[in-house]
């Protein structure tokens, strides 16, 4: 089935991450033969991608886009949460770092999906504009920059569950958050150096990452 056009999904959950380096092929086998599919099955979720870093401080980055966040609510993702199998209990004792966020998609500008993802976070308060999509993809002026993505927390968070209480630290949140993906390395590493001025007016992201794709699955319902 094909992948649901992505401005027509308004949530997103966005993670954050690393793994203890011995656990890493353990990490992908649990990712792609039962994490995702299990969680691409609860009504809503519409797909998601994974990234590993080129250039930032936590090595995996992945994002789910949804109907809406109110996804992450329902009963029957909350009971996955609470209901964790045994691979997911094994896993989430080696997570490291975690930035775990509902949001709101506040814009996107662009279908298609690049190779590689500029992606800037703000961990602080920030208001993201209205336009904010389209003055990016205007500043980049960059036929490679093939979408542009904004979003921000929502004020609803999940609370603590079973999943979640088997990682050695807290989950952190974010505010806000921007992803450029471009075709090609270069030109995603020079959006992430033009994002800053670009988007002048904000706060100081928290960090700017470079990042290449890694998998992407869309939902089979």
């Amino acid at each position: 089935m094909p992948l649901v056009p992505p401005n027509t999904c308004t949530g997103i959950l966005s993670v954050w991450n690393d793994m203890a380096p011995e656990q890493l092929d353990f990490y992908e086998q649990w990712y792609m033969t039962e994490h995702f599919p299990e969680r691409l099955g609860v009504p809503g979720f519409r797909s998601g991608q994974r990234y590993e870093a080129i250039e930032a401080d936590r090595r995996f980055f992945t994002f789910y886009e949804l109907d809406s966040p109110e996804v992450l609510f329902s009963d029957v993702y909350v009971s996955q949460l609470n209901s964790p199998t045994q691979w997911t209990q094994r896993i989430m004792t080696h997570w490291r770092g975690m930035f775990r966020t509902v949001c709101q998609r506040v814009e996107r500008r662009g279908n298609a999906i690049g190779g590689y993802a500029a992606v800037a976070r703000w961990e602080q308060p920030v208001e993201m504009a209205a336009d904010l999509a389209q003055r990016i993809e205007m500043g980049l002026a960059d036929p490679s920059a093939v979408a542009v993505d904004v979003w921000r927390a929502t004020a609803r968070q999940n609370a603590p569950t079973q999943e979640s209480q088997r990682r050695t630290s807290p989950d952190r949140t974010i505010s806000a958050a921007v992803i450029v993906e471009a075709t090609r390395l270069a030109n995603a590493a020079r959006a992430a150096a033009m994002l800053p001025q670009i988007a002048s007016g904000l706060t100081p992201a928290s960090q700017v990452g470079l990042y290449r794709l890694i998998a992407l699955q869309d939902s089979e319902a």
